[in-house]
């Protein structure tokens, strides 16, 4: 469990705390975050004003302005993911057969969310990923509440409105980060809610969408993210998080809900440059190669722990361990750039050639929650779009 304290000092705050789109006015002046001139301001202030005139009149929850889809209707009460005996009000969900369905999308959610289904298709693959049957214990387990992870997921896809909020916000991540089936999966397990998240309200990425350092990557994220996008995410106020036994740093934006899934996948194509990054500094003039051959999963499961542990912890060569932190508790700290000298290390001492596919393979590296979670991510990545969800969810109108 992590505790939350506010670190001292002045709150920044945006321009603003309405609750307009996330995009502006129709002729909103796309600005960096350096702001814009003074006479740029107030033009923009009369544009953001008639837009809200717009909006007045028109229904709650626009569409996203990197989606063509239309927006969702108001849903009705979402039943309890966590109930074992949750029911969809959806008649496709409980078909017990998903070619009954007409539509893509219906099928993949209908397969997705049968258990048995689940949990079969789960053990054909997870040795694949180097994760053993039942897969690892604690956060980074393939069950939640008695049934498959992704089973318990497709309940928040249990009417149309909530399907439709899916493929808008899905539709404009993949703009972002196109690998669809690894941004499902990661929010899946940092905050699902993201999926079919709506409205203009803001909220802290950190507090209420699980995304910790956001407000530290905003200045990183121009050029990745359009400007009139990038113009209404906001340095939140700093805080420090407690969780097993240590303290970190926590840097979170202040976001409209319905940019989360963008904002998710904006952080994981930073990360993914970063691991390319690592590994041209780890391999030198092999980089190229070695990114080359790597598999697309085990660029995903390298993706996820980037994700997780973006520093630059260093490997132990003559101990055959990570960098130990230096105050108590004295413990290892894993992290992608570790892992690549590990396997360099590995190759030189074997006189093999070194693979990135190691990831998924490496004894030694399964012994960490990090790599556990890289493994078990690219797994569940998998079998998403093996099941067609994330190509069905991103293309339906």
């Amino acid at each position: 469990m992590v505790e939350i304290q506010r670190a001292a000092g002045p709150r920044v705050m945006g321009p603003g705390e309405s609750d307009e789109p996330s995009w502006g006015g129709p002729d909103a002046i796309d600005r960096g975050r350096d702001g814009a001139p003074l006479e740029a301001t107030l033009a923009a202030l009369d544009d953001a004003l008639a837009a809200l005139d717009a909006l007045a009149s028109r229904r709650a929850g626009e569409p996203h302005p990197l989606a063509d889809a239309r927006a969702p209707e108001a849903p009705t009460k979402r039943p309890d993911p966590d109930a074992a005996d949750a029911e969809p009000t959806r008649s496709w969900a409980s078909t017990s057969d998903p070619r009954e369905t007409t539509r893509p999308l219906e099928r993949s959610i209908a397969t997705l969310r049968d258990p048995a289904r689940a949990r079969a298709s789960l053990a054909t693959l997870a040795a694949r990923f180097g994760v053993p049957e039942g897969g690892f214990g604690g956060q980074v387990s393939l069950e939640h509440g008695g049934r498959p992870r992704l089973s318990w997921a497709m309940t928040r896809l249990f009417d149309e409105a909530h399907e439709r909020a899916l493929t808008a916000n899905l539709r404009a991540a993949a703009s972002i980060h196109p690998d669809r089936a690894l941004l499902l999966a990661v929010t899946m397990r940092e905050h699902p809610s993201s999926w079919t998240a709506r409205g203009l309200a803001r909220i802290d990425s950190y507090a209420e969408g699980g995304l910790d350092h956001l407000g530290g990557d905003l200045d990183a994220l121009v050029g990745v993210v359009p400007p009139r996008v990038l113009a209404r995410w906001e340095p939140a106020e700093p805080a420090l998080g407690r969780e097993r036994g240590r303290t970190h740093a926590i840097h979170p934006a202040r976001i409209p809900a319905a940019d989360q899934l963008v904002a998710y996948a904006a952080t994981l194509r930073l990360r993914e440059a970063r691991f390319e990054s690592h590994v041209r500094e780890v391999f030198g003039a092999e980089a190229e190669a070695l990114l080359a051959r790597c598999a697309p999963d085990a660029r995903r499961a390298w993706i996820q722990a980037t994700f997780g542990r973006p520093g630059r912890t260093r490997y132990d060569e003559a101990r055959q361990r990570f960098e130990v932190s230096a105050g108590p508790p004295h413990r290892e700290r894993p992290s992608a750039f570790g892992a690549l000298e590990r396997i360099r290390s590995e190759a030189r001492r074997t006189g093999a050639e070194p693979s990135l596919d190691a990831i998924l393979t490496d004894p030694m590296l399964a012994r960490y929650a990090t790599f556990q979670r890289a493994r078990t991510t690219a797994l569940e990545a998998r079998l998403l779009e093996d099941a067609g969800l994330a190509r069905a969810a991103g293309e339906e109108p």
